[in-house]
């Protein structure tokens, strides 16, 4: 096989494992739904299929996860690769850098609230805040930290920043291989308000991978920003605390100074480190 055809084939991979991630996270929430309205049509219960979906959703949601993670597991231990290869698993020494990490994904949440303010945005952000809503509604907080906060980051960290775009590098430089695995990343979330804040954040979580050559990178950054936006969303923001006015104002100068300081940091240090 010529070089050409082989990076061919890895982008193939890349676009079928991004199939693979789409297929598995809808039919987990079809079986997931019929189980459901099955078990409520057994018990007398009522109930229409998009009622239990939107009821269910965190469920729907950690059950699509799970899924998709043993799914890539046998994939690539039946393409005989082995994942912590794949994914660039390899360890953070530092306690520093665990904490500049987490510092940046409470950072980027301010900054991403830049987006609110975007009149263009408008017409999609009610739409997103029913979703988010529906996903969390009245559940527990740990089981909405365990899914959203733990669980959802470390499994699409796998698959785009790890499994996607490792095949896309094999393929085209690693600039452009960052810009589309951040691309899919955000279309993934379907809302356009979402599709393009975490189109932006994949982004920047990619820039991460590259520089710290690892994917605990991202997956520390996108454990704490989802982490902190459950928290600050359940306790702080219904108070208009640091999410308009002055408050907000001082929130996301600090976050903005921050996050170009360490990323600074990283770029002039990591380098002659690995």
């Amino acid at each position: 096989m010529s070089d050409q055809q082989k990076k061919e084939k890895n982008l193939l991979w890349a676009m079928g494992y991004f199939g693979i991630y789409l297929l598995i996270q809808m039919g987990a929430g079809l079986l997931v739904g019929i189980g459901l309205l099955l078990f409520g049509a057994a018990q007398g219960v009522g109930g229409n299929f998009k009622s239990v979906l939107s009821e269910n959703a965190l469920l729907i949601s950690l059950t699509a996860n799970l899924g998709v993670a043993l799914g890539f597991y046998l994939i690539l231990g039946w393409r005989r690769q082995k994942w912590r290869e794949v994914c660039n698993f390899r360890s953070i020494a530092s306690k520093t850098d665990i904490l500049l990490l987490t510092l940046a994904g409470v950072a980027f949440n301010f900054i991403m609230m830049l987006f609110y303010l975007m009149p263009f945005f408008q017409k999609h952000i009610s739409s997103y805040n029913h979703s988010i809503s529906g996903l969390v509604g009245e559940q527990h907080l740990v089981m909405v930290l365990l899914t959203v906060g733990l669980v959802g980051p470390v499994v699409e960290e796998i698959v785009f920043r790890g499994i996607i775009f490792s095949e896309l590098q094999k393929k085209v430089s690693p600039g452009l291989a960052n810009l589309l695995q951040a691309l899919l990343f955000g279309l993934v979330h379907v809302n356009l308000f979402q599709s393009t804040y975490t189109f932006l954040l994949g982004f920047v979580l990619g820039g991460l991978c590259l520089v710290g050559r690892s994917l605990w990178f991202p997956i520390i950054v996108h454990i704490a920003f989802n982490t902190f936006s459950v928290v600050f969303n359940q306790f702080v923001a219904e108070h208009n605390f640091l999410t308009e006015g002055f408050s907000y104002q001082i929130a996301l100068a600090v976050s903005l100074i921050y996050v170009l300081i360490a990323g600074k940091y990283y770029l002039k240090n990591f380098p002659s480190k690995n």
